[in-house]
């Protein structure tokens, strides 16, 4: 080591680290935090089908991890539910899927006032009006819901409340909502909502969507 310069003799058989050593382990110990994050965090990563999808650590050290399992298959939706609960002025969220729960808390919602943006593909569009088209007319009609469609099929779910709690779910292969980062830190919420807003700025409103010569 003290050949490559990462520390110097100070006297007999002690050493101190140079700047270049201290730096290594930094970058080491960084590393292995890394490492632990990512170890923490597997089952998000198994269900993620968006190759394109990419984490910061430090959003994943900012956000705990809910996951759907034998024994708790509702651990992440009861997230959404007690996220559901709480005093907010606006909910804005997407879906890959059709999710009654979800559906059912977010309308309870919508009647209570909160303004509600939702982003859908349009292969969940064609099956909320076709098995829940008195709902979706319900929604459509409200003024304080948007419902805006993204051209492309959508992999990832995302639920903010307010600015208190932010969610992002994978929902794996078979659709199934199984693990989610939730959280309600600013560094969670902040990646949480650029993450959206990429998604959003493609997106259309469904008139729009239903009025173009391809839909």
């Amino acid at each position: 080591m003290e050949e490559a310069g990462w520390v110097e003799e100070q006297s007999t058989r002690e050493f101190e680290l140079t700047l270049t050593g201290e730096l290594l382990i930094s970058h080491y110990d960084t590393f292995e935090e890394n490492i632990e994050q990512v170890t923490e965090k597997k089952e998000l990563f198994d269900q993620l089908q968006d190759d394109d999808v990419s984490i910061p650590v430090e959003v994943l050290e900012s956000s705990t991890l809910a996951t759907a399992t034998e024994y708790d298959p509702h651990a992440v939706l009861n997230d959404f539910i007690e996220a559901s609960m709480l005093e907010v002025d606006t909910l804005r969220g997407m879906l890959p899927i059709v999710s009654p729960v979800m559906n059912t808390h977010a309308a309870r919602m919508l009647e209570e006032g909160t303004e509600v943006e939702l982003i859908i593909d349009p292969t969940v569009l064609k099956n909320i009006a076709t098995k829940y088209n008195d709902d979706y007319m319900r929604g459509i009609e409200a003024d304080n819901f948007r419902l805006l469609i993204h051209p492309e099929s959508i992999d990832v779910g995302i639920a903010m409340f307010g600015d208190l709690h932010a969610m992002f779910g994978a929902h794996g292969s078979e659709g199934h909502l199984s693990a989610a980062l939730t959280g309600d830190t600013i560094e969670f919420f902040d990646w949480v909502e650029t993450m959206y807003n990429q998604y959003r700025d493609n997106a259309v409103p469904v008139s729009d969507f239903m009025n173009e010569p391809s839909a």
